[in-house]
């Protein structure tokens, strides 16, 4: 009966320990691998697609106006959505395809504005309340999503290069090729380092609570055979 308590308060441990870096995962990693955040209003809703009136690009290379997006669906709470309007303020991540953008792991919500520092998503679900920080305080901007996605930031030089290319502004191949790899290894390594203090707080976090497992399992025995003495 002792034992079964312990079982229990270890899970609780473990829940109250990892949920909060799995739900802050999510709306991080959009950064490294989703393609844009936008702010913006719904325009046009169908079936299949809806689309936004984009009022701001939160991170990635989009130069249009508007956007046609699928799985589109509003993030309320766990397990729960809401119903998209046309007029509706929001937010949302999305994720370039073959033939479409589509809304990110779920990461899109009704917003109470187009203000990106002062607006409010109508969500309880903690992903969305994490993704609305990010909004908030800027950490969803391109200076983060180059630093942390090597792609993104390669692609983004290469616009770089060609525009430079097209106005005349030539440096040399040398030259290029150094900054350019010079560049890169930052990125890649800002991607890794993320990935590795990710990791390594969840193993120590596991390894802790293994150890702490064996220890109370162990007393209990030992406490049973000496009552059984």
């Amino acid at each position: 009966m002792k034992l079964k308590f312990l079982s229990i308060i270890i899970f609780l441990l473990i829940t109250t320990f990892l949920t909060p870096v799995f739900a802050g995962d999510l709306p991080e990693s959009a950064m490294m691998f989703a393609d844009y955040g936008f702010i913006g209003t719904v325009q046009e809703v169908d079936d299949t697609k809806v689309t936004l009136d984009i009022s701001e690009v939160l991170f990635g290379n989009y130069d249009e106006k508007s956007i046609q997006i699928s799985k589109f669906e509003y993030v309320k709470g766990y397990h729960e959505k809401a119903e998209v309007k046309v007029g509706d303020y929001c937010a949302a991540i999305v994720m370039k395809t073959d033939d479409s953008y589509d809304i990110w792991e779920f990461l899109v919500a009704k917003a109470d504005s187009l203000e990106k520092e002062t607006l409010k998503l109508d969500s309880n679900n903690q992903f969305i309340i994490r993704m609305n920080t990010y909004i908030n305080d800027g950490f969803y901007s391109n200076e983060n999503f180059y630093k942390m996605n090597p792609n993104a930031h390669l692609q983004h030089l290469d616009d770089n290069v060609n525009e430079e290319n097209s106005s005349d502004e030539k440096t040399s191949d040398n030259e290029e090729n150094l900054v350019l790899e010079s560049q890169i290894d930052s990125s890649e390594n800002n991607f890794n380092h993320f990935k590795t203090l990710r990791y390594a707080l969840i193993t120590i976090i596991i390894v802790l609570l293994l150890v702490v497992t064996v220890v109370l399992i162990s007393n209990e025995k030992k406490t049973k055979k000496m009552l059984e003495d």
